[in-house]
């Protein structure tokens, strides 16, 4: 039992920035280590994991469901079943599909059912694990219906008031930036004694993974300085629908200041958080 708990768990990698600085992430690391090892836990696991559990990380909620249900001899113990469910309150993939699992395989039809909509969830977030078990809830090659579950849209207005994180030697006051965004095209405005102002207009690309998503340009002209190389990048990820976490980094190269000069290359970095307030 204990390896094929550990085959669902094998693509799952814990990160290490999820909740306040408070997390043990060397307990964490532990727990989802033992859950995912082919070794069987040591006793001190299922203590070891109640920490980070306790503290909402769904994947040590997950990570520990998996070692009680290891140990366990005959059905899922109430207690795993339980942590499960938890990890999938929070919207967790791997845990949507090792509940779905289980709950597939009860005799009651009200929890098959509930197994087909976990497995539906977490074969429609892209769990690999998962997705080999499409037919088990769409027989035959059907199509599974993930409507809703694409890509977010970053689409509308977002407004940001960064802190420096690290000011260059041109810094000045922290920026306040404003964003518009529409079908991955991107406009930067920034805010100045006369209000606001577009930076760089047409020149700014977007790539987007997911939640996150890059605004970027690399741009070049000429000064009384000489040649000047410029970057920006705008980092976005999501928290909600109307709230993202937004890094901004500039660099700097001017070609042909002297190479002792604190003006020859400089980068400034700043973030905050963006809201949206419009679609």
């Amino acid at each position: 039992m204990h390896r094929i708990i550990a085959s669902l768990l094998g693509l799952f990698v814990a990160g290490t920035s999820l909740l306040a600085q408070s997390i043990d992430l060397q307990a964490y690391g532990k727990c989802t280590g033992f859950a995912t090892s082919d070794q069987p836990p040591p006793p001190e696991a299922v203590q070891l994991c109640l920490g980070p559990a306790s503290q909402g990380l769904p994947g040590a909620q997950f990570a520990l469901a998996a070692i009680l249900i290891g140990q366990s001899k005959g059905a899922p113990a109430p207690e795993a079943i339980a942590w499960l469910e938890k990890a999938v309150k929070t919207g967790h993939p791997p845990a949507a599909h090792l509940l779905g699992a289980i709950y597939l395989r009860s005799a009651t039809p009200e929890l098959q059912a509930r197994g087909r909509e976990l497995l539906r969830f977490a074969i429609c977030s892209g769990y690999p694990p998962a997705q080999q078990m499409l037919s088990a809830i769409a027989p035959d090659n059907a199509q599974l219906d993930c409507t809703g579950f694409g890509p977010f849209s970053f689409d509308g207005t977002w407004s940001s008031s960064l802190k420096w994180v690290q000011p260059s030697p041109t810094s000045g006051a922290t920026p306040e930036l404003r964003l518009t965004i529409s079908q991955k095209d991107a406009k930067v405005y920034m805010h100045s004694g006369q209000g606001w102002a577009e930076v760089k207009p047409g020149k700014f690309t977007v790539r987007q993974a997911d939640d996150s998503m890059v605004i970027s340009v690399i741009d070049s002209g000429w000064d009384l300085d000489g040649k000047w190389v410029e970057t920006w990048t705008i980092q976005l990820l999501r928290l909600s629908d109307k709230e993202a976490l937004l890094n901004f980094v500039r660099t700097v190269n001017n070609l042909h200041m002297p190479p002792e000069s604190t003006l020859k290359v400089f980068t400034s970095m700043a973030e905050g958080k963006a809201i949206r307030s419009s679609k």
